[in-house]
This record gives structure tokens, C-alpha cells and sequence, in this order.
């Protein structure tokens, strides 16, 4: 509802109190009010529009009063604005774009604040504020600001795509600025292609390779921007100059199979090391393959081309896409021959087929050779000081016809020791029951069955197989190793030794007679007619046999009154028991007295 009545505004000036009665109509809405103890207008809204003009015709506070000159005062404050920004006031009332003036109690204090957009900087206040910071004020009266806003000035940036692919954006960059620009702008769509664009100071800005066309490669920045990776970033402080360069460039992968290598004219390929290069589109590029060096033949062989060349020449290839090419050399191995000696330079080994030699040198020697995979050779004792020894050690199989000789295949790298040394070591082993003894004392196999023996030096090994019960010695079967035969082992240690001493294996039969009297109880063994005879108490007899010996244990005596009976190996009661002497065997035989039955009476 509205509805129109008289306010009264009293006015002081310069000390005189004057009555100024306006009758005024106004519109009663919602609106800031000023209330007052004694006026006519006691909580009605006197509306800012009323109080503003009042404002303007009296350059002193207005009020809503009484008639005791008691109230509230209010102070107008106008923001003006030159160019595009904005201000904004603490406590709120400015919104300037909106609005630019507002009314506020004697003695707020109001801060300003100008917000300029990307485009635009603020200059500075002027009227009641001055400077570029915030602006703050006292209410103490109606105050007036303008804000000055600017356009900030401008910069080039000129982006230049050299390597044009023949269709537009397959080698293309995109810009991307930050705002207020909106989206990402590209630059690459024709040959040579050159890309002006105007941006405000402190612009932030990503260049960024978005496209690479098949067969190109990007090579990198120059001018604002450097170095070779896809992204760069710079800032629009002053005018700015970038190159992003495309090369039209192909790989080239070259593989080796075997032992060599590959180089390229122009430089690039130096496989072994760098096997894939790229190289300018349609250019000829020319691979040489080189084979390792072999000790024997003086070479490696290169076998040929495979993939996008053939044949053993040099391999001649034009650039026009994408190439793949494999070298095939024959394998190499390296075998390592070590003369290790303790002085005699004269100790030497030779290498068939070809003749080498690896000659010690006092100390020792380390000779390195390479040979084809698959090369079969011959290591040869060709020359050694009296008073010494060799031996074979490492990667070689050693002649069993004659051991100055080692022979091995390299189907892989070898390493092979020659040993030179004043003694040479003799190793016995036995099988079966027996022992063996040396002259020139050393071995006592059973008990120590390895010694050393001067280099060159004659040894004689003697073997005694171990007594048995039946036949009365075991046998002897012969040497194997290093010796042969049945009698005694005369060995020259020239180099090591190792022989064994093949007995027939023994078993014992321990045979316990257990009986309580009855002298006349006892068992035969045969077939050898032996016998183990009580003597009252019990008897233990102990046997051995050669191994597989069968034999029959009997019942051949027992006294009146006795039973008899088996146990461990034979069991039973019958009179007699078989054995097969394949382990040691115990055998127990009981002979037990048996009481005569009586008559008891009852009494």
C-alpha cells in the first residue's frame, strides 16, 4: 500500500537553528529507516532517495531528526569509473558496474577495492582516494572517487612451422593462452606456415606439438622456445618469436647374428653399439659389415644380408621408408689357455690343427685365442722340463690313450689351465676287500690313498687282497685307471694319476653256538667241512667268505636230552640251514637241556 504524508527536516547551519518545513510527498514502502524520539515522523521510512536530495541541496549530513536536533547522520559515498573494471566496497554497499554510490553512518570506514579483468590494469583513484592500492575512507562527510582502468598493451607472437608433410596439420602445433582468450588455437595448416597472434602483456602461453605426420620427426624449438621437447611454455612480456621444425626422417634398424659388426656411410650405424638411426627421407645410406677377428683362420667369416638387403657386398639402401636389416657373421668363442707353471720356461702346450703354441714363460702364461663355433681342437704337452709334472684342469677331456693330450669343441667360450708342477699327485681307490702299498713309500690305501710323488718319478703299487676263512685269501681281480692287469702298478708321474684296485668283496659269518653242557654239541659249515663245537658254555665263531659264497650250516652232534633250534639268519628247527653270503651274516644255534618228567605224590 502507499500512501503520500509531510516530513519535517530540520537543518543546522553554521550555529542557527532554521525551520525548513518541505512538505514532501513520498511513496511509504521498505525502505532504510531513521527513527527518532520527538518528531512528527516517529518509525515511518524516509527513503534514501529523500535523504540523497536533501544531501545535495545542504552540503551538511541529513537526517531524519527530532525536534530536540537528536538522530542519526549519513554520509553519501559515489564511485566513478573510467574504462573496464570494477569496484567493490567493505562494509557492502558498492558495486560498481551496479552501484556506484551508496549511503553509509557517520564514521564507517569503507575500503575500496578496483578488480580489473586479464585484459585490462588499473591506473589508480583519484577524488577523495589516490594511489593503486585499496582506497579507505572515514565517513565524516560525503566523499566522491573515480577509479581509472586501462587496456594493457599488446604483444606479437609470431610462430613459424617449418617441414610441411603435404597435408594440412600433419606437422602442426597447437597455442593454448590462458584467459580470457578462449580454447587452443593451431598453426600448421599450409606449407611454411607462419602464425601471427596479438596477446595481452602476461599472457601466459603453452605451445604444444599436437601433430607429427608418419615419416617425420620433430627436431625441436628455436627462438623463444628451445630444445627438443614437445611442450613450451613462455610468458607475453614483450614480442615473442618461435620455429618449430619438422625433418622428414625414416629409422633404419640394423641386428647382427654371430661375431661383427656394422657401420653406416654417412655416420650413424655402429652396431654393436648403435644399432638404430634415423636418416633424412629419400637419402642413400651404404652398411659395411665388418667380421670379428678369429685366431684361426685369421678372421671371422660375414655370411651375408638378410631383410631389406642381400648378398655378402656392402648393403646400398634409399631412405624412401622405414628399413630393417640383419648382418649374419659366423660365431666366435674365445678360449683362454693358461700355462701355470713354477719356473721351467720350456713347459709349453700346442694347439691343433693349426700349430699355435702357448709357451710358458717361468711364472705362467695366459694365451687368449677365438675360434669358429663348432672348430674341434687338440691341446698337446709339447715340451716340459725334466723333474716336472702337468695337469689338465678347466673345460678340456683328457686323452685316456695318452694324457699329454686334451681335447675339446668350441661350441661356446673355454677356458683350459695347464699345470706345470715339480710333483704330480697319485690317487688309489679299492673296491672290494683288499689294500695297497707304494715303493717309493706315499700310499697305504686302505689307511692313505693319496701322496704326492716327485715330477718325472717312478712309483710301484703293490695290491694284497684281505684273508679269507675259505679259500684262505680273498682274490685279487686287477687294475683299472691308469693300470691294467694283476701285478704290481708301475707308474712314471709325469702328470696325475689315479688307479683302482678291484678285490672280491669279503663277508663275515658270525656263527654263536649257545648251549647250557653238552660238550658234544656242535654245527658244520659247508662245503668246506669247517665246524664251530660247543664246549659247555657256548662258542662264537667268526668266518668270511668271498661275496655269493653259498653255504649249508648242519646239525652234525648234540648230546642226549638236548633240543635244538635257529635263530637271526636261519630260523627253525630244522637239522640244517642255507645261506648266501651277499651281506654279513649271524647266525645263532641253541641247544637246550630237557628235564625228565617226574611222578608227585599227594600227601
Amino acid at each position: 500500500m502507499t500512501s503520500q504524508r509531510k516530513v519535517t527536516i530540520r537543518l543546522v547551519v553554521a550555529g542557527a537553528l532554521a525551520l525548513f518545513f518541505m512538505s514532501i510527498p513520498v511513496a511509504i514502502v521498505h525502505a532504510r529507516c531513521v527513527t527518532v524520539t520527538d518528531g512528527p515522523v516517529a518509525t515511518s521510512g524516509i527513503l534514501n532517495n529523500v535523504a540523497a536530495l536533501a544531501a545535495r541541496i545542504f552540503p551538511i549530513a541529513h537526517a531524519c531528526g527530532g525536534s530536540s536536533g537528536s538522530g542519526t547522520y549519513y554520509y553519501t559515498l559515489s564511485v566513478s569509473k573510467v574504462g573496464s573494471g570494477s569496484v567493490t566496497s567493505s562494509p557492502a554497499g558498492i558495486d560498481c558496474g551496479a552501484t556506484c554510490a551508496a549511503s553509509y553512518v557517520s564514521g564507517t570506514v569503507v575500503t575500496l577495492t578496483a578488480t580489473t579483468d586479464p585484459l585490462n590494469y588499473f591506473t589508480g583513484w583519484s577524488g577523495d582516494c589516490t594511489g593503486t592500492g585499496t582506497c579507505t575512507l572515514t565517513m565524516n562527510g560525503s566523499k566522491n572517487v573515480t577509479a581509472t582502468f586501462a587496456l594493457r598493451p599488446t604483444h606479437t607472437l609470431t610462430l613459424s612451422v617449418v617441414g610441411w608433410s603435404g597435408a594440412p596439420f600433419g606437422n602442426y602445433v597447437a597455442i593454448y593462452p590462458t584467459a580470457p582468450y578462449p580454447g587452443g588455437d593451431a598453426c600448421g595448416a599450409v606449407e611454411n606456415a607462419v602464425c601471427i597472434r596479438e596477446y595481452a602483456e602476461g599472457t601466459g602461453m603453452t605451445i604444444s606439438v599436437n601433430g607429427v605426420a608418419g615419416g617425420w620427426t620433430f627436431t625441436g624449438w628455436s627462438g623463444a622456445c628451445t630444445g627438443t621437447g614437445t611442450i613450451c611454455t613462455l610468458t607475453m612480456n614483450s614480442d615473442k618469436a618461435v620455429t618449430a621444425t619438422f625433418t622428414n626422417t625414416v629409422l633404419l634398424s640394423v641386428s647382427l647374428t654371430g661375431s661383427g659388426s656394422v657401420t653406416s656411410n654417412p655416420a650413424g650405424i655402429n652396431c654393436g653399439v648403435t644399432c638404430n638411426v634415423t636418416f633424412p627421407g629419400g637419402s642413400s645410406v651404404t652398411l659395411h659389415a665388418t667380421p670379428d677377428p678369429a685366431s684361426y683362420p685369421t678372421s671371422g667369416s660375414f655370411t651375408g644380408w638378410s631383410g631389406a638387403c642381400t648378398g655378402t657386398g656392402d648393403c646400398i639402401l634409399t631412405m624412401d621408408s622405414p628399413k630393417a636389416v640383419t648382418a649374419n657373421f659366423t660365431q666366435l668363442h674365445t678360449l683362454t689357455l693358461t700355462v701355470a707353471q713354477n719356473g721351467g720356461s720350456g713347459n709349453y702346450v700346442a694347439i691343433y690343427p693349426f700349430g699355435d703354441a702357448c709357451l710358458g714363460d717361468g711364472s705362467g702364461k695366459v694365451c687368449v685365442r677365438t675360434y669358429p663355433d663348432g672348430q674341434d681342437l687338440t691341446l698337446s704337452v709339447n715340451g716340459m722340463n725334466a723333474g716336472y709334472a702337468y695337469a689338465w684342469s678347466g673345460d678340456c677331456t683328457v686323452s685316456p690313450i695318452n694324457p699329454g693330450l686334451c681335447t675339446l669343441t668350441m661350441n661356446s667360450d673355454k677356458a683350459v689351465t695347464a699345470t706345470f708342477s715339480l710333483t704330480a699327485p697319485l690317487t688309489v681307490s679299492v673296491t672290494g676287500s683288499g689294500s695297497v702299498t707304494s715303493t717309493p713309500a706315499g700310499i697305504n690305501c686302505g689307511t692313505t690313498c693319496g701322496a704326492s710323488f716327485s715330477g718325472g718319478s717312478s712309483v710301484t703299487l703293490h695290491a694284497t687282497p684281505d684273508a679269507a676263512s675259505y679259500p684262505t685269501t680273498g682274490t685279487f681281480l686287477g687294475w683299472s685307471g691308469d693300470c691294467t692287469g694283476t701285478g704290481d702298478c708301475t707308474l712314471i708321474m709325469d702328470h696325475p694319476h689315479s688307479v683302482t684296485a678291484n678285490f672280491v668283496q669279503l663277508y663275515t659269518l658270525t656263527l654263536n653256538v649257545q648251549q647250557n653242557g653238552g660238550a658234544g654239541n656242535y654245527i658244520a659249515i659247508y662245503p668246506f667241512g669247517d665246524a664251530c663245537k660247543g664246549d659247555g658254555t657256548g662258542k662264537v665263531c667268526v668266518r668270511t667268505y668271498p661275496e655269493g659264497q653259498v653255504l649249508t650250516l648242519s646239525l652234525n652232534g648234540m648230546d642226549t636230552g638236548y633240543t635244538f633250534s635257529w635263530s637271526g639268519d636261519c630260523s627253525g628247527t630244522a637239522t640244517t640251514c642255507g645261506l648266501t653270503m651277499d651281506s654279513a651274516r649271524a647266525v645263532t644255534a641253541t641247544f637246550t637241556l630237557q628235564l625228565s618228567s617226574r611222578t608227585h605224590k599227594k600227601l
